[in-house]
């Protein structure tokens, strides 16, 4: 359970301190997972540690909230992750060293997932493997596209700025709101989920792209992302050569 990272105590009668025989102070900012890990290895080298936290509450991004289970309001509750409830890739992740650490088990069962249609029955396997094929296909010529695109605008760079500077001196009184709007509608454009769109589309047809297995694996994959497609730009992918290897797992 991902709250008990929340009953962590670093000292029974100040959970924010830790007291140790070393001279040495250390103050740490945040008491998200990094702060807690960085104090618990502190307090473990015999540091005097003091940990500092604005919210209410200590984990930061990982934390869970209680969601009523029992329909009499007998008070029966369960906690619910509301982020921070999966590990990508377990070997040689510091991540996945701490949870051994204090005890915390995970399970690799994430692709054992139930789907169910709107009527509450249960999908056909085949037909999910079938979008699933499609939906990575799209995903592999859009990864593909963005990278043309990308080194397409690293060689033009230099030459995109000079001009927009010329232009700023020569329009020093431009419309600031238009510029602005102008600037949003780029970004939106030059995103990846924009990018994505626009191949689906031409691939598929609307009404596919729309049917609820396709929405699916799109959040499935916008889940590991934290965010919408339309939030990512071209890039978001170039770190997955730099990932920890292993089983993607969820905290118990």
């Amino acid at each position: 359970d991902i709250t008990r990272l929340h009953s962590i105590k670093l000292n029974e009668s100040n959970p924010m301190s830790v007291t140790n025989t070393n001279e040495k102070r250390v103050i740490v900012i945040g008491a998200g997972m990094s702060g807690l890990a960085c104090a618990r290895e502190l307090q473990q080298r015999r540091y005097n540690v003091l940990v500092l936290e604005a919210r209410g509450r200590v984990g930061g991004r990982v934390w869970g909230s209680p969601i009523a289970t029992d329909e009499d309001d007998n008070g029966a509750s369960t906690d619910v992750d509301l982020g921070g409830a999966i590990i990508h890739g377990t070997v040689a992740n510091p991540l996945s060293q701490i949870c051994t650490q204090l005890g915390i088990p995970t399970s690799d069962n994430l692709r054992d997932c139930l789907l169910l249609d709107a009527n509450g029955w249960p999908v056909d396997p085949k037909e999910d493997d079938k979008v699933a094929q499609l939906f990575n296909k799209a995903l592999e010529e859009a990864f593909e596209k963005a990278s043309a695109e990308k080194r397409k605008k690293l060689q033009n760079s230099k030459g995109s700025e000079r001009k927009k500077k010329a232009k700023r001196i020569e329009s020093p009184t431009s419309n600031t709101g238009e510029a602005l709007k102008t600037d949003t509608k780029r970004e939106f454009d030059n995103s990846f989920g924009h990018l994505f769109d626009e191949i689906s589309l031409k691939k598929y047809g609307a009404t596919f792209i729309e049917s609820p297995l396709w929405i699916w694996h799109q959040a499935n994959l916008e889940l590991s992302c934290g965010t919408s497609f339309d939030e990512l730009g071209y890039s978001w992918n170039d770190d997955e050569a730099y990932g920890f290897d292993g089983a993607h797992v969820a905290l118990c």
